[in-house]
Order: structure tokens, then sequence, then C-alpha cells
């Protein structure tokens, strides 16, 4: 069974303002309160059950982000193969390192989710770009060797 207080502590991490969370309660209860002090034990509940929920889908969704920034970082530097030699866990701290010197933070969780986004995308575009001028090389030295 849930409390009021656990209600206030799942409300504070996801970021709600004392108005936010009012009118939350206002349109959970279908207008009868706004008070999380009035709420019924069985409101209380689902209630808690409901954000919890909530706060799960945005972490999993936060987590793919990040897998998906490391995955095109991975990428870039496997074609720029500047680690090599070096174990994995060497490699994630240095892609983890690039992620974070690029978002302007000091640990890689804490990059919020626009930023992985917008990362993920400027990465991926460079990435796009050097498989297209590299298979331009490539093309270009298969044509020099032909003409040899």
């Amino acid at each position: 069974m849930a409390t009021t207080k656990q209600l206030l502590t799942i409300l504070s991490k996801i970021g709600v303002t004392n108005d936010e969370r009012h009118q939350l309660i206002f349109e959970w209860t279908d207008g009868r309160t706004s008070s999380s002090k009035e709420l019924t034990n069985g409101e209380l509940d689902t209630l808690c059950k409901a954000l919890n929920e909530r706060i799960k889908q945005a972490e999993k969704e936060l987590d793919q982000c990040r897998k998906r920034l490391i995955a095109v970082l991975f990428s870039l530097q496997k074609k720029y193969n500047r680690l090599s030699g070096k174990t994995k866990e060497q490699q994630m701290l240095y892609i983890k390192g690039i992620a974070c010197k690029a978002a302007g933070v000091d640990n890689f969780n804490k990059i919020p989710k626009q930023s992985l986004i917008s990362l993920y995308n400027a990465f991926n575009r460079e990435n796009k770009y050097n498989v297209f001028s590299g298979n331009l090389v490539e093309g270009w030295r298969g044509e020099q060797t032909s003409y040899n």
C-alpha cells in the first residue's frame, strides 16, 4: 500500500512542481480533490503504480538513446581505427568521454535525452558522410588501377 510520502517522492523524481502536482491529482480524481492528503488508498496505490510505470518507461527510452549513441560512436571509431590494441573497457571509456565532451557534461549518464538524440543524429550524419566519401575514394582508386 502506497503512502502520501511515497507519492510525493515519486513526483519529485519526475520533477513535478506543486501546481502541477495539484493539477495531476485533480485530473486523477476527476475533479474530486487536488490535495494528496485527501486521496483514498486505492487512488494513491493506482496513481503511484502509474507514475512508477511512467518512470520506468522514461528510463528505458533514455537507456535506448544512450545505447544508440554508443553504437554510432563505436562505428565511427572503428573506421578511424584510433584505439588499436586497447581493451573493451578502455574503448568504452574513450567513447563515453567523446560523448561527454560533445555534450559538455562530466558524466555520461547526466546527458539529457534531447542531447543524446542530437548527438546521435550529428554523429550518424558524420558516419554516413564517411561511408559515402570512403566509397567514393575507393571507386577512384579502382579507376586508377584499371588505367595503369
